[in-house]
């Protein structure tokens, strides 16, 4: 009897990319296009939804769940919503962002 070959993604290594991003306010709605919320399991503040169509959304950069380590020129890594909604709301018209993202790398096993 012949065993077929069976193809895994098998979770290989988790690693941090950092990104920067600037965002301008929209004129109309006078937010910048994200929603964010505390961390269930850690501390930290996360991107929770990103508006269609709206500043965050047409930057490309942000997605759920990146975390936000800096607002401006304030370091937020271990900020709650609380202390990070402010900074946010201060902001003015522009906002630069410094965000961490989980990306997993997959293995192939035969």
């Amino acid at each position: 009897m012949r065993e077929r070959a069976r193809l895994c993604r098998l979770p290989r290594k988790q690693s941090l990319a950092f990104l920067q991003v600037t965002i301008y306010k929209d004129s109309v709605y006078e937010d910048f296009g994200f929603s964010v919320s505390d961390g269930l399991y850690e501390r930290g503040v996360f991107i929770n939804r990103i508006r269609k169509g709206g500043p965050a959304d047409v930057t490309g950069v942000l997605q759920p769940y990146d975390r936000i380590l800096q607002v401006n020129d304030t370091r937020t890594h271990d900020f709650d919503c609380c202390l990070t909604v402010p900074l946010i709301a201060a902001a003015g018209d522009r906002i630069q962002l410094i965000v961490a993202r989980h990306q997993v790398c997959y293995g192939v096993m035969i």
